[in-house]
């Protein structure tokens, strides 16, 4: 990704200085597509990094409302065995782990989010790459007019949004997917990385506390329900 925003800060440097001087207009139209082409190809081998963490990420969704779900029926047992406190426990690692699940899904839904723009930009590059060399056939002179240097720059420059609408999208891409880390080797949790400070942290551990506790009272009810064949 690094090298992607690299490329792109070259791209634009070299453009800006030539559309300056202008000295070789064929060269210069020349040096644009073939940068083009490179950023294009880029964009594209990044879309595919994207889709594939995208997969792994609802790989992980979906094992964390696996365990979610376990760790309540496992609570149901415990307090059929009356063994409360460790229902209870149960509950509260549940109440953590759907944290984890609801954050890790907002962070999905802006990753594809990004992954929309970015795929609007690569169309907009291959469209303005496809105008840029039919125009391009069109000047072949040594030596431009004062009105063929205009339109070159004018056709140089048309193909910067398109570079600026994937370099957003990937800065963003790489800001959203910074804050994901992958599961420890030892567990099977996952840890996102909680840009909140401590008391913030704090706080959402006594709401889960008070959930669990909630959840707890709600499962005992159901359990002493009559006709209830697991009491």
């Amino acid at each position: 990704m690094r090298f992607f925003t690299n490329l792109f800060r070259t791209f634009k440097n070299t453009v800006n200085r030539l559309l300056e001087t202008l000295e070789d207009p064929r060269s210069l139209m020349e040096s644009s597509y073939q940068q083009q082409v490179e950023t294009l190809h880029n964009a594209r081998r990044h879309l595919k990094e994207v889709d594939a963490s995208c997969e792994r990420l609802q790989a992980q969704a979906a094992h964390l409302r696996y365990e979610a779900s376990e760790m309540e029926n496992r609570a149901r047992q415990y307090l059929v065995q009356n063994k409360e406190k460790l229902a209870l426990t149960l509950l509260q690692q549940k109440q953590e782990t759907q944290l984890q699940l609801s954050k890790l899904e907002e962070s999905i839904a802006a990753l594809q989010h990004n992954r929309q723009e970015l795929v609007k930009g690569i169309s907009k590059l291959a469209a303005d790459l496809e105008n840029f060399r039919t125009q391009q056939k069109m000047f072949r002179l040594n030596r431009p007019t004062a009105i063929e240097r205009r339109e070159i720059k004018r056709l140089i420059s048309a193909i910067m949004p398109g570079i600026n609408e994937i370099h957003l999208a990937v800065e963003q891409i790489q800001a959203q997917t910074a804050g994901i880390k992958q599961p420890g080797v030892a567990g099977n949790t996952i840890n996102i990385h909680d840009r909140d400070d401590e008391i913030e942290r704090e706080l959402q551990k006594v709401v889960a506390d008070k959930q669990a506790r909630r959840e707890l009272a709600a499962l005992k009810r159901e359990l002493e329900r009559p006709g209830n064949t697991q009491c």
